[in-house]
């Protein structure tokens, strides 16, 4: 009986093995760095034979590899100018000396040349408000003259106030706009 039970053990213990070769095989191909310490099929390390006696741990299992030398230490930090970090594309960075701030530049919103030319054409006076609050007041009061003026020149004075109200429109625009670019100039950010 008890050999049966032995024999039955030693093939448990071989299809163990044989498993285990296969599982082992797959773990090789993916880490090929890993030392194969197993031995052929069927035998046991260090020259066992199937004798009942169990090998040591130290028979399977390689020595463990040795510890890595320790790193050199960090290099003390150096003090300098700070600079903005991350810096976006197209971005040229200007060194800031610490403790110090770049100036700030507040720059407002551009008009359109077209808008006012396109608000001035249907609305007369009422367009110039979007370029120029004065000039609109201005000419306003000029589109009530030269609509009493009309009265005997056949519309022509209301005309000309018309086609005044567009090219004042039009200058107002493009010199906010100058007036908003001036403080740009000759800067890089």
């Amino acid at each position: 009986m008890a050999a049966d039970g032995a024999s039955a053990a030693i093939h448990a213990v071989l299809a163990i093995d044989r498993r285990l070769s296969v599982v082992l095989g797959k773990f090789h191909a993916m880490y090929p760095e890993m030392p194969d310490s197993r031995p052929p099929s069927g035998q046991f390390p260090s020259g066992h034979q199937s004798s009942g006696q169990l090998p040591s741990a130290g028979d399977w299992f390689p020595a463990a590899p040795p510890a890595p030398a320790p790193l050199a230490p960090a290099p003390p930090p150096v003090a300098g100018p700070v600079y903005p970090s991350p810096v976006p594309y197209g971005y040229m960075p200007v060194p800031v000396p610490v403790g110090q701030y770049p100036p700030v530049v507040v720059v407002g919103s551009e008009k359109s040349v077209g808008v006012a030319l396109v608000l001035t054409f249907f609305f007369g006076p009422l367009g110039m408000f979007y370029s120029t609050v004065t000039g609109g007041l201005v000419m306003l009061g000029v589109y009530v003259l030269a609509a009493l003026l009309s009265i005997f020149t056949v519309g022509i004075p209301l005309f000309l106030a018309w086609i005044g109200c567009m090219v004042w429109a039009c200058t107002a625009a493009n010199e906010h706009n100058n007036r908003v670019r001036a403080p740009l100039v000759g800067r890089y950010y």
